[in-house]
């Protein structure tokens, strides 16, 4: 069984928790307007110490060099629109109200008994992560979802206090390619 994708497609008001400013979560697919701006911004997000230290630091491809905007614009064209497509993976991009992209968050299966959610947001724009992952719980709970679980790095407190705030629920420790995770649930 797979997600009802025309619920997965759909554009939700989010609002930032410290400002309360009103933006929109929305997929990153095929009819997400992606400018050479937002390319730059997802490339700036991605080298940003707390970002790339977590996500990419470890990976083959980046030894030795920082995210550019090629990798942007892979990640948009090349790896969130085709999983879109052929139903793999849910990547969402947050904007604030100005449309600058401040954070993404993903469904990275289509499994809908226990998928996986990732996530990373720009160090200059707090506020909006919480409440982005609070709509995709919802947003994948209407699709057919179960079950959505976060691997968190030990020591990224930032990352469990979102899941935490999120409603999710840490239930123990895994390793996963050689690096150990609190791993959070949530029930949907």
């Amino acid at each position: 069984m797979i997600p009802d994708i025309k619920e997965l497609s759909v554009k939700t008001e989010i609002q930032n928790y410290i400002t309360r400013e009103v933006g929109i979560l929305e997929p990153l697919d095929d009819d997400c307007d992606v400018t050479a701006k937002d390319i730059q911004q997802i490339a700036t997000i991605c080298n940003s110490p707390t970002v790339f230290d977590m996500l990419f630091a470890d990976l083959s491809a980046f030894k030795g060099r920082r995210y550019g905007p090629e990798d942007a614009d892979f990640f948009v064209s090349k790896k969130s629109r085709a999983e879109w497509r052929d139903v793999k993976a849910f990547v969402y991009v947050a904007r604030n109200s100005n449309g600058q992209i401040v954070c993404a968050v993903d469904i990275k299966s289509p499994e809908i008994q226990d998928a996986e959610i990732g996530y990373w947001a720009d160090p200059d724009n707090p506020g909006w992560m919480t409440n982005s992952v609070i709509a995709l719980t919802r947003i994948a709970k209407k699709a057919g979802f179960k079950r959505l679980f976060g691997l968190v790095r030990l020591g990224n407190v930032r990352s469990e206090k979102v899941l935490s705030n999120a409603g999710f629920t840490l239930v123990g420790e895994v390793m996963t390619n050689d690096i150990q995770y609190n791993r959070y649930e949530m029930l949907l």
